[in-house]
């Protein structure tokens, strides 16, 4: 009896069946536990997924010509291949600032110039255009201020679009190859900063005196408490702050002040904690798209960003289209063809001086 008994208690506290009961709860739980963690990721790269593709769909608002794939802008955010221009060393890139469309003179360009980045020899060359200029316009004279709204005005025969056609026409008229062109309306640009919330400038202290609008009311109020040199600005303050004298053409000085105010913006809002904030994101998407038009994707942006960023402002030059024989740039003479117009000095419509002028700069 007692052997019976002592054989049932051996076999009862096997070590393998007692580890085969006591751990199969465990197995499933961990199991359970793994397949609960793997759908809160697929879920959440799912939302990802959707956002990026939400991002992406806002973003090619702006964007005219061929669009890339989110796929492709992925691999291309992670391994960029070459900008266009960037083989031979020279990104061309037109710049266009746009009278807002419910004004006198909608579509008509205030400020243009071509921006030369040099990636081989890290500088980078602004070449300031007229808007007065007389300029060969689809085979007729026309001014320079007008081309982007000669296209937009007639869509069914300019169907590849007002930003490849300026591209074209400032291509031809200069004699180089631009690769890229940005458009923005300045309205616009007022609305996208409101959107974005104020951004904090700290002015150099030696630069204040060169800058009287700093004197108005609107700068008086936006002062810093605690320092005197820093500013917030909103949209209006902003587009005075980057564009003053508003309809000037472009100078050295209103570049410093443009990359003080970018290189700020890119500090406070180009974070993931604005990025991942929809409400925000949505509202500068959705005034990008109908105040701005370009044809970089989001991962030429980035790149074009990283380049600009290794050149320092001793490496900015700027070079001007004149009537002043004494400077390089003095290939104009001033006309009277429709108020105060400026032609090329060699003569109407011969642009081969300014085209030689236009390639020493950027081909240097």
């Amino acid at each position: 009896m007692n052997s019976n008994f002592d054989e049932f208690e051996e076999i009862d506290n096997d070590p393998e069946e007692i580890n085969d009961y006591t751990s199969a709860p465990k197995e499933k739980k961990k199991k359970r536990y793994l397949l609960i963690v793997l759908l809160i990721l697929i879920f959440l790269f799912a939302v990802f997924c959707g956002y990026a593709g939400y991002l992406k769909y806002k973003y090619d608002k702006m964007v005219t010509g061929t669009q890339s794939s989110l796929t492709d802008e992925a691999k291309n955010l992670l391994n960029p291949g070459p900008l266009r221009g960037e083989d031979t060393g020279d990104i061309n890139i037109l710049f266009l600032g746009m009278r807002p469309q419910d004004m006198d003179g909608a579509y008509l360009s205030s400020a243009m110039m071509i921006v030369n980045v040099d990636s081989k020899q890290q500088k980078i060359n602004l070449i300031s255009i007229p808007r007065d200029l007389w300029i060969p316009i689809d085979g007729k004279m026309g001014k320079a201020n007008s081309v982007y709204k000669t296209a937009i005005l007639d869509s069914k025969k300019y169907s590849q679009g007002p930003v490849e056609f300026s591209k074209q026409t400032f291509s031809s008229v200069f004699g180089v190859n631009i690769n890229y062109a940005f458009v923005v309306n300045f309205d616009g640009f007022e609305k996208i900063v409101d959107d974005a919330g104020s951004v904090n400038v700290k002015i150099p202290s030696a630069d204040v005196i060169n800058y009287p609008f700093l004197k108005n009311s609107e700068f008086v109020a936006a002062k810093d408490t605690a320092d005197p040199y820093t500013y917030h600005l909103n949209g209006s303050r902003a587009l005075t702050f980057v564009s003053w004298p508003r309809d000037a053409v472009p100078d050295f000085d209103r570049l410093k002040r443009m990359q003080l105010f970018l290189t700020q913006v890119r500090k406070d809002y180009i974070t993931p904690s604005i990025l991942l904030n929809p409400s925000k994101v949505d509202a500068v998407l959705t005034d990008g798209g109908k105040n701005i038009k370009m044809d970089f994707q989001v991962w030429e942006v980035k790149k074009l960003i990283s380049l600009i960023d290794k050149i320092g402002l001793a490496n900015i030059s700027q070079h001007k289209l004149t009537t002043d024989t004494a400077t390089d740039g003095g290939l104009l003479r001033e006309t009277h063809y429709s108020n105060t117009t400026y032609n090329p000095i060699s003569g109407d419509a011969n642009f081969s001086a300014i085209q030689n002028w236009a390639k020493s700069i950027i081909n240097n």
